[in-house]
């Protein structure tokens, strides 16, 4: 579970759903784009 690997690392459950809400369905080109597209502005 994905969950489980955020309280391996030193991500939080609540940061891991924030991300996936914002990025899941993107792939990771989609993802990267639309983030130097948010740094851009």
């Amino acid at each position: 579970m994905r969950v489980r690997s955020c309280a391996a690392s030193t991500a939080s459950a609540a940061s891991y759903y924030d991300v996936a809400g914002k990025f899941g369905g993107m792939s990771v080109p989609d993802a990267k784009r639309l983030k130097e597209l948010e740094t851009e502005n």
